[in-house]
């Protein structure tokens, strides 16, 4: 499915790939500190005490969203 057309397959990217760039532009603008309200959002429900995502440690009891989203920081960025 990922060759491209003329090697008769449907050149459709990985999902995998795009998922993960996906959701590191997310953690690009938490790290930037964009004025959204998803980020003030985050920031005033997670990183309350803290003032750098890279040091947040996610807790257990978070949402499946955060952690996931933690997930992909540490793989995209060590």
């Amino acid at each position: 499915m990922c060759y491209p057309k003329n090697q008769g397959d449907l050149n459709i990217k990985g999902s995998s790939s795009w998922n993960i760039a996906s959701v590191g532009q997310l953690v690009r603008q938490i790290v930037m500190n964009k004025e959204t309200l998803w980020v003030e959002w985050v920031h005033g429900i997670y990183l309350r005490e803290e003032t750098s995502i890279w040091s947040h440690r996610t807790p257990i009891d978070s949402s499946w969203y955060w952690r996931k989203l933690n997930a992909i920081k540490e793989q995209m960025y060590g």
